[in-house]
């Protein structure tokens, strides 16, 4: 029923019956009777089946045509005998024009028709809730509802290069095909913008209210613009993401004048889990403008595109000062206002200029917040395996020009970490990628996608590739499979059941037989043909086995057991299939072996957990690899020909999707609904990639010379990547020999660190030159001020300059050496000596300051020193047994004295300015002392086992902290609050960033191995580190 409003239309925008002139009515009278309308008489060739939706245009019926014996959608305008001629003028327009359309995202009309003055269309049936009942259950996720509209506005794209403009986008006009596939309906507002013709007028052009365009507020006549659709698109939008409209109001009319006059709610403030790039692509489409939004729909779906690859996007977010100025354009006198009131604050007291001071703190420590809020969404994507999510949360906080920058070590370690792994990246299709071929020569690449196109790709020597030829375009689905037979054609299984031998450069096939899936033996000259997909829901089918020749395939023989996947090997000698049970997966499983050479021999029943998805034979025929469509996630193999278990790979969190074999058979990789690539041999994993795809990966290609590894997923995204596997980032980064519980030394140039090799000498390597590598025989080295390296010998008691020069000695003879060490700006080196002095030496000089007694129970063995370390300026020295820390400050030679029980202090740390001493505590907690007076300021919580150590960065903005056993957490020391956790698989028992804070040395070591094996792994903590 409609709603009028009270407006100099005198028609109805439902049915069109004309109204009392200036009559304000409310409601259509017409409409009302509609209400009550008799029941429709059946339509000729169709029967109604029932009634599916109502709205503005009509009722929409599910119906059977009995002539092509399909289930269709009807809609039909009940009560038609009392609409007018140019409601029936309009009925029909509107029907023309949806029927010119011919995309995968837009409903398909089939027919238009009349019977007794009633107006009918039979269009395609979409099984499925309507995107805005999905929305009345809960709001998407942003992901996902970038996803959806970036189809719409592909489908509003096509329709727009047709001139068709659809002018009522809204969540009910897009149906949901399996909640995923969205498919735009309902016309019911277009028109093409070459006529001249406005048969629509005022009220009915309005459309939904939630939705219109301000340009169309006023209801002004004219033709309609590109620019209202890509408004509807952004409302659309809007709504996925926050649960509402951009505007809502308690009346039309309010609602009205809030479009025209407001601008909408930022989405982040409604939902703060939107990425500020999706954010930004939404208020474009909604702005006022229609010159200010994007220029078309087109630039709305590639927009989406690349926000969902997790590329920059074009369009910039709106300024603070840009929405005040439109503000005030809109609202003249309420800017005048302002104005005063900003003239009437300068003009006030010292208390509103320190309010002003206040503000702004309050905005940095909000900006503070939000920075690390990001930072630990990005880690919790990272995690997640959502690369381009984290992406896009890091470039959130890039700070803007004049803003203070915040990225801290987390925030390049997670730059580093998660940038992308492959070679080349792209949104080759539609839905999902179904099948990959490379040429034989490798120049070329088939790709598939289950929405039915077929692509060909050209391969540079950067392994990119360019899309040189539609083969095929989206149709009906699906495109199973496509296999190369030579250098110039292939064999392709087509949509509508149907196999193919295609070659490049004509557009008709060379021949087809029926069947759905495929496996080809090209030395044998063999194809099996299934005629069923391997989704265990469709029932069983013939197997059948054709000779390739000269022509057309001839028939060999048809096997007596039903299937659906198969394969051959590559000499034809063996065949392998799936042993289904037609709609019970729980019942089906097993696979059948052929023996294509021996017709006496009977095929043999191999059993599997589940049913089968997917089989591949080794090139050398040794070996059957075998994915399940459920029963588990690992890959089992068989031997061939005795057809013996061997063991599973083991690995895949979820179902895996493909298994390719190397070209020497000794590789096999596989892709999982885990989004994970992995590479196993002789059964082991060697190499894997965790968060490889945003999506489920379907399929996979290697290179026929092994350089190249080409993927596809569920989104449609084609990848590159280098072959073998490089692995995840933190698996690629440089680690080094080093005995544990050894100090880790860097050069003061930062360029090389200083390792223990064994108790008698140091390595130092340099990070430039891996192959680089000094031997230092003294087992503790340091650098002075002066960047000259000094060695110590603790059993001389001697600390010696490297060129011999220069020698000091720090104890008298049989003296006991607990602990040694240099200060970080290299003027001083400490030692503590039993009974707990310690002697504190200035390098240059020799001259020494020995404090006694430093704790209140005398010190017999290194094992009773938890911890000791020199402030990097050499003021303060710490030293932790069981029971006590001991803090002694040299410029007021005070010694104060803390409790270590139960804390436990086993590391310690000083801030670069020496404000602060950080102590790592073997209950899981951090205390953090100010000094000199070494007040307990704060007690940071988040560690589940003992912290193994701290260390501060070169700026003193960040402190990290190690696990044993867990990994790192980095805090933020103006917040004193964790923003990041990166796990670790080994226990970690040292930290200690370079001088110039571009890496953060990590030492690692097996919880039970001994100490010469341990190793330190250097993580990139700054922009651009160089080796």
């Amino acid at each position: 029923m409609s709603i009028v409003l009270d407006s100099p239309s005198t028609s109805c925008p439902d049915c069109g019956a004309i109204l009392p002139a200036g009559s304000g009515a409310l409601l259509c009278p017409v409409c009302v009777l509609l209400e009550d309308a008799e029941e429709l008489p059946p339509l000729p060739s169709y029967t109604l089946l029932g009634e599916i939706a109502r709205g503005g245009m009509g009722v929409v019926y599910r119906a059977r045509q009995e002539r092509l014996r399909r289930v269709v959608a009807v809609k039909i305008l009940p009560g038609a005998a009392f609409s007018s001629q140019e409601f029936r003028q309009r009925f029909q327009r509107e029907a023309e024009t949806a029927a010119s359309l011919n995309h995968p995202n837009i409903v398909a009309i089939h027919e238009i028709g009349e019977l007794l003055g009633q107006p009918f269309i039979a269009m395609e049936l979409v099984e499925g809730l309507s995107l805005g009942e999905r929305l009345q259950r809960d709001r998407l996720t942003p992901e996902f509802s970038a996803h959806i509209i970036r189809q719409v506005a592909r489908a509003v794209a096509h329709a727009h290069e047709r001139g068709v403009i659809h002018r009522d986008l809204k969540p009910s006009n897009i149906l949901l095909r399996d909640e995923m596939e969205p498919m735009l309906t309902d016309f019911g507002l277009a028109r093409f913008t070459q006529t001249g013709h406005t048969l629509t007028r005022s009220a009915q052009s309005l459309g939904s209210p939630g939705y219109l365009p301000p340009e169309r507020v006023g209801l002004h006549e004219g033709s309609p613009a590109m620019a209202e659709d890509v408004y509807g698109l952004g409302a659309v939008l809007y709504h996925c993401l926050t649960g509402r409209p951009p505007f809502v109001a308690d009346s039309v009319a309010a609602l009205l004048a809030a479009t025209e006059m407001q601008e909408p709610v930022a989405p982040r403030l409604l939902n703060p889990s939107i990425p500020l790039d999706l954010q930004t692509i939404c208020l474009r489409c909604l702005e006022k403008k229609p010159a200010s939004r994007y220029a078309s729909a087109q630039e709305v779906a590639d927009e989406l595109d690349r926000f969902l690859r997790g590329d920059s996007i074009l369009a910039r977010p709106v300024s603070t000062w840009a929405r005040v100025f439109r503000r005030a354009q809109r609202q003249p006198v309420l800017a005048a206002l302002s104005v005063a009131l900003v003239l009437a604050i300068i003009a006030g007291t010292l208390g509103s200029v320190l309010g002003w001071q206040h503000a702004a703190r309050e905005a940095e420590a909000r900006r503070v917040e939000l920075y690390s809020s990001n930072i630990a969404a990005a880690a919790g994507a990272m995690n997640a395996g959502l690369p381009a999510q984290a992406r896009s949360l890091l470039r959130d906080s890039v700070p803007e020009l004049g803003e203070r920058d915040l990225r801290g070590p987390e925030w390049h370690l997670l730059q580093h970490l998660m940038n992308p792994q492959e070679l080349f990246s792209i949104s080759a299709h539609g839905h999902i990628l179904t099948t990959l071929d490379w040429s034989p020569s490798g120049q070329w690449l088939l790709s598939g996608a289950h929405e039915g196109s077929l692509k060909l790709w050209r391969l540079d020597k950067a392994g990119r590739l360019k899309m040189e030829q539609q083969i095929l375009a989206p149709g009906k689905p699906r495109l199973n499979q496509v296999k190369w037979l030579d250098e110039e054609s292939f064999i392709c299984a087509e949509s509508n059941g149907v196999i193919r031998l295609r070659k490049l450069g004509q557009d008709q096939p060379i021949w087809e037989i029926k069947g759905v899936q495929f496996s080809l033996a090209k030395q044998a000259g063999l194809l099996a043909v299934s005629s069923r997909g391997p989704f265990y829901y469709e029932p069983a089918g013939e197997i059948t086995l054709w000779k390739l020749g000269e022509g057309a395939p001839s028939p060999w023989k048809t096997l007596p057991q039903p299937g659906r996947v198969l394969a051959l090997s590559r000499e034809g000698d063996r065949l392998a299939f799936s042993r289904p049970h037609v709609g019970r997966a729980d019942m089906e499983s097993g696979l059948w072996l052929v023996n294509l050479k021996n017709d006496h021999e009977p095929p043999r029943l191999l059993p599997t957990p589940g049913p089968v998805w997917s089989l591949q034979f080794a090139p050398d025929g040794l070996s059957l690899a075998v994915s399940l469509f459920q029963g588990g996630a690992d890959v089992i193999r068989f031997s061939m020909p005795g057809a013996e278990r061997l063991p599973s790979l083991k690995g895949h969190s979820l179902r895996p999707w493909s298994v390719t074999f190397s070209a020497d058979s000794q590789m096999q990789i596989t892709t999982s609904s885990d989004r994970s690539i992995r590479a196993w041999k002789d059964g082991r994993e060697v190499a894997q990639l965790s968060a490889a795809h945003e999506n489920e990966i379907w399929c996979a290609a290697l290179h026929p010379q092994g350089q190249y590894l080409a993927t596809g997923d569920k989104d449609g995204v084609l990848k590159v990547f280098g072959f073998p596997l490089a692995g995840d980032r933190l698996a690629a980064l440089a680690r080094y020999a080093h005995s544990r519980y050894e100090p880790l030394i860097f050069t003061p140039d930062s360029k090389a660190i200083c390792l223990a090799q064994g108790q008698q000498t140091m390595q130092q390597s340099f990070l430039k030159e891996a192959s680089k590598k000094l031997v230092l025989p003294a087992p503790s080295v340091g650098y002075d001020d002066q960047g000259q390296l000094w060695g110590w010998n603790r059993n001389k008691g001697v600390l010696s300059r490297e060129d011999g020069e220069l020698s000091w000695s720090l104890g008298a003879a049989g003296s006991t050496f607990l602990k040694t060490g240099f200060s970080y700006n290299g003027a001083y080196f400490y030692s503590l000596q039993v009974p707990g002095h310690v002697v504190r030496l200035e390098i240059q000089s020799g001259r020494r300051e020995v404090v006694p007694q430093l704790l209140t129970q005398p010190l017999s063995g290194e094992s009773e020193v938890k911890a000791a370390k020199l402030s990097p300026d050499g003021r303060y020295f710490a030293v932790a047994s069981w029971q006590e820390l001991a803090l002694h400050d040299f410029k007021t030679n005070r010694t104060q004295r803390f409790s270590n029980d139960p804390h436990w202090a086993r590391d310690i740390a000083f801030s670069p300015d020496g404000e602060w001493m950080a102590t790592a505590g073997i209950n899981g907690h951090i205390h953090l002392r100010h000094l000199p007076q070494g007040q307990l300021k704060a007690v940071l919580r988040g560690h589940i086992e003992e912290v193994s150590g701290v260390a501060f960065s070169p700026d003193g903005q960040t402190l990290v902290s190690s696990e044993i056993g867990l990994g790192l957490r980095f805090w933020r020391m103006d917040t004193r609050r964790e923003v990041f956790y990166l796990r670790l698989e080994k226990t970690t028992e040292a930290l200690r960033f370079s001088p110039d804070g571009r890496w953060l040395a990590v030492g690692l070591c097996e919880a039970e191995a001994a100490p010469e094996t341990g190793q330190v792994l250097l993580l990139p903590v700054a922009s651009s580190p160089e080796p």
